[in-house]
């Protein structure tokens, strides 16, 4: 929100809109007064309010932003100045799509039909116009889109709230000379400037002017409407097209698929999942996408039916399987088709559930280390053969002694000289011991999932 005359003529604002935009019927109001549901996504549209014509738009978000940037944040501004009016753009028509307004005795953020809008074009929220006031194209600069690519997956918070940034032209040229005024969630824009011309950062002047204690960062949901839309959500955001190869697994079951990560990140790979009927049409798209030379289908017919398996190969990529008689023998499939002797790492876990494993799914993606399944009191034939073969220097047993027995993690001495667990009271803090045991400070990406059921994760590893 831009904020450049004073009260009394905000006021006269107000007054002008209760007059041009009378009383909605809230029982009209249309499927769009449904709020954006996260603040970790950035919505593809958000609906403005043309105040000439009373009448709503529905804008593509990222061409919005781009937009209000090119009325309201100059192309001359230091780069970090113009990183700190994109955030703020951004961020609050994002809160507004989170948090939709609605007063259905003044009008506000409805119309009289019904028509549910997040922003109106104008100053008292922000100023958008898609054209420039002769009738060509408004076009943002390179300086003012670069700004919003830097910052288009950050957002601000202020503890666990999401934070709803404004800002104001300013009448002072000295940096820093009018922090919390009017408060603490506005910007003047020409001490901004200043500070950015002084050598400071965005980060460092959002703290200056918002709150020392804002957190400031790319916190992005990959999600879609089920589990298939989600891991495709997931290969969009990482893989483009002409993937060398795709990893496929069953999205109702999660046994054969525990330990492809690693594998798929070897491969620069992507997992996406197939339902028992069928390839989904969203997974089918994101194959058209893609255009993978091979597919690799986890687990066997009873996993992932043959009918499923030729709908694959319909795609013109070439289609095998990894797969053995149970679980345990698909992981061995699994590990021996990617890792030499010699490893210096291998994760040992359960295969009756999956915490654990998708745990050390995203540790091994990282490491490049196998994950072996037990059934969790003993070791099969076929997994003890496969560790025989890999010869890890190390073993890293996951999770506490009700999911792997102190005498499985004694027989597996017979494999490393260094065996040990990485085990917590639950299979959270296990994940947190995985990730200490693995992972420094200052990592470049985190990801989180849920640890109620397997599909996210398993995308995600």
């Amino acid at each position: 929100m831009r904020r450049t005359a004073a009260a009394s003529l905000v006021a006269l604002v107000v007054a002008v809109a209760l007059i041009a935009f009378p009383s909605p019927d809230p029982a009209r109001a249309d499927s769009s007064c449904n709020p954006w549901t996260t603040s970790y996504g950035m919505p593809e549209t958000i609906r403005v309010l043309r105040t000439a014509s009373a009448t709503v738009e529905t804008v593509p978000f990222r061409a919005y932003v781009e937009n209000v940037m090119s009325w309201e944040w100059p192309s001359t501004y230091p780069t970090e100045a113009l990183r700190v009016g994109a955030l703020a753009v951004k961020q609050y028509g994002l809160y507004y799509l989170v948090n939709p307004r609605s007063n259905p005795s003044t009008g506000y953020y409805m119309t009289a039909d019904g028509e549910c809008y997040h922003v109106r074009d104008d100053t008292y929220d922000q100023l958008y116009r898609p054209q420039n006031s002769n009738g060509t194209p408004r076009t943002p600069s390179a300086s003012q889109v670069a700004a919003v690519e830097a910052t288009w997956d950050l957002t601000m918070r202020r503890g666990t709230s999401f934070f709803l940034p404004h800002y104001f032209a300013g009448s002072s040229t000295v940096c820093g000379a009018k922090v919390g005024r009017p408060s603490i969630t506005w910007l003047p824009q020409s001490e901004v400037k200043a500070c950015a011309q002084a050598g400071m950062s965005m980060a460092e002047i959002l703290h200056l002017y918002l709150d020392p204690d804002l957190s400031i960062a790319a916190a992005v949901r990959r999600f879609g409407s089920d589990r298939y839309a989600t891991a495709v959500a997931i290969s969009r955001a990482d893989f483009g097209p002409s993937t060398g190869t795709v990893y496929v697994a069953r999205g109702l079951d999660f046994p054969d698929a525990l330990a492809a990560g690693p594998v798929a990140a070897r491969d620069g790979a992507p997992i996406l999942l197939v339902a028992d009927d069928g390839v989904p049409d969203v997974v089918a798209e994101e194959l058209a996408r893609l255009a993978p030379e091979r597919i690799v289908v986890l687990g066997g017919p009873g996993a992932v039916p043959e009918a499923v398996v030729e709908q694959l190969r319909q795609t013109g990529a070439a289609v095998s399987r990894l797969a053995g008689a149970d679980r345990y023998e698909t992981a061995v499939a699994i590990s021996a088709s990617a890792f030499g002797p010699g490893v210096p790492l291998a994760f040992v876990a359960t295969g009756r559930n999956f915490p654990d494993a998708l745990a050390g799914s995203a540790a091994g993606a990282h490491l490049g280390a196998p994950v072996i399944l037990v059934p969790g009191n003993a070791i099969p034939t076929v997994v003890a053969d496969e560790l025989t073969r890999l010869a890890p220097a190390a073993i890293r047993v996951l999770g506490g002694a009700a999911a792997v027995s102190d005498e499985v993690v004694g027989a597996l001495a017979a494999f490393s000289p260094d065996v040990a667990r990485l085990a917590g009271s639950d299979r959270y803090q296990t994940a947190a011991a995985i990730s200490a045991a693995v992972f420094g400070p200052g990592v470049d990406r985190l990801r989180l999932a849920t640890g109620a059921n397997f599909p996210d994760a398993l995308a995600a590893a």
